[in-house]
C-alpha cells in the first residue's frame, strides 16, 4: 500500500474522530430541540373520588425519553392554573377510589428529577356546562433551558358542570365506607380552613353539595360552628436580593362542619363545600330537631325521643322515647336525682361529689343548628378544685342516638377512694333486666335484676360492646355504646388501679367504669394518691329504643354500635390558593433554615 494511501486513511480516521468527538460534547439544548412530549386524550370531567374536584386530564406520552419533564405553566381561557398534579396511570385505576397520594407545594423541589413511565396531567379547572376551553402547556426536560409549548382546545360536556357560579371558591371532602355497613342519615363532622379575605359569614354562605356518579348535584344540610379565627399577618422580609420572601403564614379561619350522610355499603362520595357568596341568604333546613326552654333545663327532641335537662346542673334528667310516651326515664331519688351523675370522686372527709351537684357549672354554652344541637360545660368538680372536668352532650336532627363526651384532668395531686366516669341511673321501678354484649360472644348477656341481692357490683369486661336496661313489659330500653375510652398523662406513664365496668342495684339500677376505686375493694379504707397531670376522656353513644322480638332484641343496638364505632372516614382535598409561595424551613438554629445539606 502506497504512503498517500497511508496518509488518506490517517486523515479519515481523524475526521471520524474528530466527528464523534464533537456529537458527544454538542450542547444539550440542540439535542432537546428534537424531544417532544405528547399530550393526548384530553377529557374534562365533573368531581370523582379519585379526582374531587372539576377537572380537565391528558395523557402524557414521553415517546420513550427517559429524561425527566417539568410543567413551567398551564393556561386556560387565558388565566393561569396553580392547581395541577402528574400521576402515574398505574398508582390508581379505580376512579371509584380515594386517590392516597397528595404533593403539597414544597414537594415540588425534590420529585423534580423523578421519571414517570405513564404520565398523566390533571389540573382543576372550574368549567361549565359546553363550554369551548383553550389549554396552553409550557413544559421543559430537566436537561435544557428550553421551554416547549403545546396547544389545545377541548369542548365541555352537557351537563356535570361547576354546580353555581354565584359561589367563587369550594373544598373538597372525600366521604369513604369501607365496613360494608349502609349508611341512613349518619352525623359526619369535619374541618376546613379559609382564608378570610374569601368569607364573610361561613354560617350564611357555606353549601354543602354531594355530587354522585353522574355529576348530578344534592344539596345536604349543614352546619358550621366552632370558627377561630387567627387573623394576624407575617411581616414582610426581604433577600438578600431584594425581593419580596415568601410569607410563612397568612391570616386563616378554622371552622368545623357536620353533615349528615347517607351512604351505600363499600362505597365513596365527593362532598364540595361551597363558599366565597357574600350575598346570599341563610339557607333554611326544616329539620327535626326542636330546643325548648332557657339556661340549663332545656328539652331537646327529635323524631325519635325527647330529653329534659337538669335545671341547676344542665346534666341529663328525663329521657323519652316517642314510639312509646307512656313511661319517661328518670332517676330522682338521691340528691339532685339526675340520670347522669358522673364523673365523680370521692375523697374524705370531703363528701362524695358528682358532676350533677353542680349548680351551676363554671362555664356553659350551647351551639344550635339545623343539624345539631351541642352543650358545653365545664368547670371543676364540687368541692374538688383538683379535678377539672368538662362534659359535652350531642343531639342530632336524624339520628336515634346522642353523643355523651366527658373529660377529667387531676389539676394537682389529690388522694382518693373513688374515681369515676360514664354513670347512667334510673330508678330501679322502671328497670327489670340489664344486658350487655361482650366483645368475645355472638350472644349479649342478659341479668335479671331480682335474681341479685342489691349492692351487688356484676363487673363487665372493660371493652364491652354495649350495657343495655330493659322495661320489658313495656318493651322499651335505653343502652349505652362506648365509643372511645382514653386515659393519658403528662407523667411517666397513664394512672389507673383496676380499672372495670359494672352495674349495680338498690333503689336504683346504674352502670359506671370505675378508674380508681380502692372503696369498691375489700379494703375500702385504703386511699390513693392520684397524681397531678392525668387526663381521663370517654365517648358514649346513648340510644333509647324499642325492644323487638325476642330473637331480635338487640337488633337496633347492634346497628349502630357497628356504624358507630366503624366511623365514615373523610379525606380533604382543598384548592392550592394562587398566592401560596414555599417559606424557607424555620430550623432550630436561627441562623439555617434547615434546608442546606437537602439543596446541595
Amino acid at each position: 500500500m502506497s504512503r498517500l494511501s497511508f496518509a488518506k486513511i490517517n486523515r479519515l480516521l481523524i475526521s471520524i474522530f474528530i466527528f464523534g468527538f464533537s456529537i458527544i460534547f454538542l450542547p444539550q439544548n440542540t439535542i432537546a430541540n428534537d424531544r417532544q412530549l405528547n399530550f393526548e386524550k384530553a377529557e374534562i370531567g365533573h368531581p370523582i373520588p379519585s379526582i374531587p374536584y372539576y377537572y380537565f386530564k391528558m395523557q402524557i406520552n414521553n415517546n420513550g425519553v427517559k429524561i425527566p419533564f417539568r410543567i413551567r405553566k398551564i393556561l386556560v381561557n387565558g388565566k393561569k392554573i396553580t392547581d395541577y398534579e402528574i400521576r402515574n396511570a398505574a398508582w390508581g385505576k379505580d376512579n371509584n377510589k380515594v386517590f392516597p397520594y397528595n404533593w403539597p407545594p414544597f414537594s415540588a423541589n425534590y420529585s423534580k428529577d423523578f421519571i414517570y413511565t405513564q404520565p398523566i396531567l390533571i389540573a382543576r379547572l372550574d368549567w361549565q356546562n359546553g363550554q369551548k376551553y383553550k389549554i396552553e402547556i409550557k413544559y421543559s426536560f430537566n436537561d435544557s433551558q428550553e421551554i416547549k409549548t403545546v396547544r389545545q382546545e377541548i369542548v365541555a360536556p352537557d351537563k356535570g358542570g361547576y354546580w353555581n357560579t354565584q359561589w367563587k371558591y369550594y373544598k373538597s371532602i372525600v366521604v369513604s365506607e369501607d365496613f360494608g355497613l349502609e349508611r341512613k342519615n349518619e352525623p359526619v363532622q369535619f374541618s376546613l380552613v379559609f382564608y378570610p379575605d374569601q368569607i364573610t359569614d361561613l354560617s350564611k354562605e357555606l353549601r354543602i353539595v354531594e355530587i354522585d356518579e353522574q355529576g348530578n348535584t344534592n344539596l345536604i344540610p349543614a352546619q358550621v360552628y366552632d370558627v377561630q379565627k387567627y387573623l394576624k399577618k407575617d411581616k414582610p422580609r426581604y433577600g438578600k436580593d431584594g425581593k419580596l420572601r415568601p410569607f410563612y403564614w397568612l391570616p386563616s379561619v378554622y371552622a368545623k362542619i357536620v353533615v349528615p350522610i347517607s351512604i351505600k355499603a363499600n362505597s365513596n362520595m365527593v362532598l364540595l363545600a361551597f363558599y366565597g357568596n357574600p350575598k346570599v341568604k341563610k339557607m333554611q333546613n326544616e329539620t327535626p330537631l326542636k330546643v325548648r326552654g332557657k339556661g340549663l333545663g332545656l328539652t331537646i327532641e327529635n323524631d325519635f325521643y325527647k330529653v329534659k335537662l337538669h335545671p341547676k346542673s344542665g346534666m341529663l334528667n328525663e329521657i323519652t322515647l316517642k314510639s312509646i310516651p307512656e313511661i319517661t326515664l328518670e332517676h330522682k331519688l338521691e340528691t339532685n336525682g339526675a340520670i347522669h351523675w358522673n364523673p365523680g370522686a370521692y375523697s374524705p372527709k370531703r363528701p362524695w361529689m358528682h358532676a350533677s351537684d353542680w349548680n351551676p357549672p363554671e362555664k356553659y354554652e350551647t351551639v344550635s343548628g339545623p343539624v345539631m344541637f351541642m352543650t358545653h360545660r365545664r368547670g371543676f368538680i364540687p368541692n374538688m378544685p383538683e379535678i377539672a372536668l368538662s362534659i359535652t352532650y350531642k343531639f342530632f336532627a336524624n339520628a336515634p342516638y346522642f353523643i355523651m363526651t366527658t373529660t377529667l384532668e387531676t389539676k394537682k395531686d389529690v388522694p382518693l377512694q373513688a374515681f369515676r366516669n360514664g354513670e347512667i341511673v334510673f330508678n330501679h321501678k322502671l328497670i327489670d333486666k340489664a344486658a350487655w354484649q361482650d366483645p368475645a360472644s355472638s350472644k349479649p348477656e342478659i341479668l335479671t335484676l331480682k335474681d341479685i341481692p342489691n349492692l351487688t357490683e356484676v363487673h363487665l369486661p372493660l371493652d364491652v360492646s354495649w350495657i343495655s336496661f330493659l322495661n320489658t313489659k313495656k318493651h322499651l330500653g335505653f343502652a349505652g355504646i362506648p365509643v372511645e375510652y382514653a386515659n393519658s398523662s403528662l407523667n411517666d406513664e397513664p394512672f389507673a388501679y383496676n380499672p372495670y365496668l359494672y352495674i349495680t342495684k338498690g333503689p336504683w339500677v346504674y352502670w359506671t367504669r370505675v378508674l380508681v376505686a380502692p372503696y369498691m375493694t375489700q379494703n375500702m379504707q385504703q386511699i390513693i394518691n392520684v397524681p397531678k397531670d392525668n387526663i381521663y376522656w370517654e365517648k358514649w353513644a346513648l340510644i333509647p329504643y324499642e325492644l323487638g322480638p325476642e330473637n331480635k332484641r338487640f337488633e337496633k343496638v347492634n346497628y349502630f354500635q357497628k356504624r358507630l364505632k366503624h366511623p365514615l372516614r373523610i379525606q380533604m382535598r382543598d384548592e392550592r390558593d394562587a398566592r401560596v409561595r414555599i417559606p424557607d424551613e424555620i430550623y432550630t438554629d436561627s441562623t439555617k433554615t434547615g434546608w442546606e445539606e437537602k439543596k446541595k
